[in-house]
């Protein structure tokens, strides 16, 4: 799944797992590879698929992916999401907590595949600054 649009004069593109055919394997923050983005014709490239929140500089692009707001997989239990400034050209990541028990709950009571809740329940970090939005 990709999309491409411009916002701002800013060249964006938008792809839910693997960047490209040509890209063995999804992109996580420890993707040895980052210059291989040179490829594509972007400003800002927008990542889905893993779940973990990052934001990297190659060059002139930023390469984000905004996380999960319900399936973390960084062990940060809150949902996250990215902030872009279009005038500065910077990204940012913001996390914000929610009732995680309601949302097993409502999983299990309308047939959701059961892994979502057991990833929601695996124990998570205890690093995360709970005053961080």
């Amino acid at each position: 799944m990709e999309y491409a649009c411009r916002f701002d004069n800013i060249k964006i593109k938008m792809l839910h797992g693997r960047l490209l055919k040509k890209l063995e394997k999804c992109v996580y923050p420890d993707y040895p590879d980052f210059e291989r983005f040179n490829e594509i014709e972007a400003d800002l490239i927008i990542l889905g698929h893993t779940h973990h929140p990052m934001i990297k500089r190659v060059g002139d692009m930023l390469i984000v992916n905004p996380g999960s707001c319900g399936q973390p997989r960084d062990r940060d239990p809150r949902a996250s999401c990215m902030v872009f400034d279009s005038e500065t050209g910077k990204a940012a990541i913001r996390r914000a907590k929610y009732d995680m028990k309601k949302v097993c709950e409502s999983v299990k009571e309308n047939g959701f595949d059961s892994k979502l809740v057991e990833v929601l329940e695996k124990p998570f970090k205890k690093d995360w600054d709970e005053t961080s939005f």
